[in-house]
């Protein structure tokens, strides 16, 4: 019946709704919203508070993942992902689009990396996906991550060439001096 009745509002008065719920979670329920962010961040994502949703969606995952519930956090990042995938930003957001993108991407390779293990193909591409927002941002710190983990990757297929490889390039990309917890 409460679906029923959901579908049958005008998408319009549906967001307006889910935005009114979000609000009234927020003034009038601040510890369930601390408790279940992903509550708060399905009402703001059907709300059309794309901003919003994002970040409780990221906090819902960091508090499952507190929970050492790994795949409960996949699932809410995955959501953020998509929700960021779907967003119709304008260009000139497209730097904090990508680096949001980047930090949901790092946060989904820790839990890949706990549920699937290092040689999961998942993980693989999403190692790819943050090298590609590490180049083009220009973060060397998530690049070096990013690379790290496909490393891990080919080692754990046994491509020992590949993993070499790529462990060959890490180091060079060091250069002669690097800061000392890059080799870590």
């Amino acid at each position: 019946l409460r679906d029923a009745a959901h579908q049958s509002l005008l998408a319009r008065d549906r967001r307006r709704l889910h935005g009114v719920i979000a609000s009234v979670l927020q003034a009038q329920f601040a510890p369930l919203c601390e408790a279940q962010p992903e509550l708060l961040a399905w009402h703001q994502e059907q709300a059309g508070e794309t901003a919003a949703a994002l970040a409780a969606w990221e906090q819902a995952a960091r508090r499952a993942t507190a929970r050492s519930a790994q795949h409960e956090a996949q699932g809410h990042l995955r959501r953020a992902l998509a929700l960021l995938a779907a967003s119709t930003d304008p260009p000139a957001d497209a730097p904090q689009r990508l680096a949001t993108e980047l930090r949901l991407q790092l946060l989904l390779a820790g839990r890949l990396m706990a549920t699937a293990g290092y040689g999961a193909a998942p993980l693989a591409a999403v190692y790819q996906r943050i090298e590609v927002l590490a180049q083009a941002l220009g973060d060397a710190g998530a690049l070096h991550r990013a690379r790290l983990g496909l490393e891990g990757f080919h080692f754990m297929r046994a491509d020992f060439a590949r993993a070499a490889e790529l462990a060959d390039a890490l180091v060079a990309g060091l250069g002669p001096s690097p800061e000392p917890l890059a080799w870590l």
